[in-house]
């Protein structure tokens, strides 16, 4: 085997113990537990309360939830019946903004959508609160201006990838 392919094989190996390290806590510069509580195996994430009047947003929220839960936790989703711990919550808001206007005009060049969302994080069999957050925020920016033409729905979507990301930032930093 040459050196090259060695050095390769080497960094290779290091690369996937530091990935694999990722979901590790740092103490003094080591890595030395998870960063996740591992007596939660399951979450129930049921379809959050929306009480704005923008239509649709609880079910994608939900969904968005779900697969950021699948995608950076080792945490299973299932049933809220069933499973070790419940995530509920409400969309409280979803605020319209604009960041900038056509000079001259006034037309919206860039915008942006703002979600205030409740939420709680509790433990299936005992009720306990693991984590309880209000008025969480995610901000989503599209570009409604002539020539690029985004939908609102890009705003939208933006702002409830940002949201969902926060909430499963806040599940797992609670302890």
């Amino acid at each position: 085997m040459s050196r090259a392919m060695v050095r390769f094989l080497g960094l290779a190996l290091g690369v996937v113990g530091l990935s694999w390290l990722g979901g590790c806590r740092s103490v003094g510069g080591y890595m030395i537990e998870s960063s996740f509580d591992e007596s939660i195996r399951t979450v129930g994430v049921e379809i959050f309360e929306n009480r704005t009047q923008e239509v649709g947003l609880e079910v994608a929220l939900t969904e968005a939830v779900i697969k950021e839960i699948q995608a950076r936790t080792p945490w299973r989703v299932t049933d809220a019946d069933v499973a070790d711990t419940v995530l509920t919550g409400v969309i409280q808001r979803a605020d319209y903004g604009r960041l900038s206007r056509t000079p001259g005009v006034g037309l919206t060049q860039e915008a942006t959508l703002q979600l205030s969302v409740d939420f709680d994080w509790t433990r299936g069999s005992t009720g306990e609160v693991l984590a309880r957050r209000m008025s969480l925020e995610g901000l989503g920016t599209f570009v409604p201006a002539r020539g690029v033409g985004e939908r609102m729905e890009v705003g939208q979507l933006d702002a409830i990838r940002a949201t969902a990301r926060r909430i499963v930032d806040e599940m797992r930093s609670a302890w």
